[in-house]
């Protein structure tokens, strides 16, 4: 079953895969992506601050 990812994971994963990491390995028992979760946030917030909202993906009705 695939869940949906937020919007920092995705993030995590891009700048992970930037840097020349594979995203789905790990390291101390975590996603190597999710070191990279600082980072997303902190786009994220930037985004936010300058007006850009991240909402998700869109919903099919």
């Amino acid at each position: 079953m695939n869940r949906e990812k937020l919007p920092e994971e995705i993030i995590a994963r891009a700048l992970c895969r930037h840097a020349g990491n594979p995203e789905n390995a790990t390291h101390m028992r975590a996603p190597l992506w999710a070191q990279y979760l600082p980072e997303a946030r902190a786009v994220l917030k930037a985004l936010e601050e300058n007006g850009f909202h991240v909402l998700g993906p869109e919903k099919k009705m």
